[in-house]
């Protein structure tokens, strides 16, 4: 039998919202200095951004958010399929679902920030159409983030370091 994927809308601050993001943010800090470690609390998520939970078989196992960041653009915020569930599929249909609603709000392309730890994180990200590009929307240039867009309006990539 088949396990099926269901993605909902959530609240972040919600108790499956908490506990996927506490995981996600006890994760990065085993593979990342506290100093570089850019953790967007649920609240922030929750006041203007939207935030989905990944269930399979009614228990949830993983997460993935929209922000808009300080120059206008989206922001693929707190990706995260926990470690048992990885390999299913689950981060290409919330990234799916993300970027759709992205495409739906009017934007014109979606960024976010990675490292090269994440390895699986960086070949999704390419895998589904991402290029590498410089910081944007405040964040600075260090070894330890790979910055990353996927446009939507098939307008060529013209790096600036911002977010138009």
């Amino acid at each position: 039998m088949r396990e099926e994927i269901v993605l909902y809308e959530a609240d972040p601050t919600s108790k499956d919202g908490r506990e996927l993001i506490a995981e996600l943010d006890d994760y990065l800090l085993t593979i990342y200095p506290e100093s570089v470690c850019y953790r967007t609390p649920p609240e922030d998520i929750k006041k203007d951004g939207v935030f989905y939970i990944a269930k399979l078989d009614n228990e949830a196992v993983g997460c993935g958010g929209l922000k808009e960041n300080d120059t206008g653009g989206i922001e693929l915020k707190r990706m995260f399929v926990r470690p048992g569930f990885r390999g299913k599929g689950i981060a290409s249909k919330l990234l799916n679902r993300l970027e759709h609603l992205s495409i739906e709000q009017g934007y014109k392309s979606i960024f976010l920030e990675t490292g090269p730890p994440q390895i699986e994180a960086v070949r999704l990200y390419l895998k589904s159409g991402y290029f590498k590009r410089g910081p944007f929307g405040g964040y600075k240039d260090h070894p330890l983030s790979i910055f990353m867009e996927k446009r939507f309006d098939n307008e060529p990539y013209q790096s600036n370091g911002s977010a138009s």
